[in-house]
C-alpha cells in the first residue's frame, strides 16, 4: 500500500520531501537522489554510491564493472587481464555493463 503526500513544484522546479518521510528512508541534506522518468509517473529514490574496492573511486551504474563471489565491486579497467580468468575458470566474478 502507498501513501501518499501531495506536494507543489516551486518556481524553479524544487519539491520538498516531508521530514518524516526523509526520516523513513534514512535521506538527509546533501543525500544524493536518483529521479527516474517512468511511465505513469516519476520515481525518486536515494542513490546508494558503491566503491570500486581496487582504486577506490565511486562506481557508476553505467561503467563496466565486476561483482566478486563477495560482493566487492571493481571497475572493469582495475581488474585488468585476470578478470577474465577468474570468469572463464572459476565464475567467481560477474560482469555488469
Amino acid at each position: 500500500m502507498y501513501s501518499g503526500t501531495v506536494r507543489r513544484i516551486d518556481d524553479i522546479g524544487r519539491v520538498t520531501i516531508p521530514k518524516n518521510t526523509r526520516a523513513k528512508h534514512e535521506i538527509k541534506e546533501g543525500d544524493p537522489l536518483e529521479i527516474i522518468s517512468c511511465p505513469g509517473g516519476i520515481v525518486i529514490k536515494k542513490l546508494k554510491i558503491e566503491y570500486c574496492e581496487e582504486c577506490g573511486k565511486p562506481v557508476h551504474l553505467s561503467d563496466p564493472h565486476f561483482i566478486t563471489e563477495k560482493g566487492d565491486i571493481i571497475h572493469e579497467h582495475c581488474a585488468g587481464p585476470y578478470a577474465i580468468d577468474y570468469m572463464s575458470e572459476n565464475q567467481l566474478w560477474s560482469l555488469h555493463k
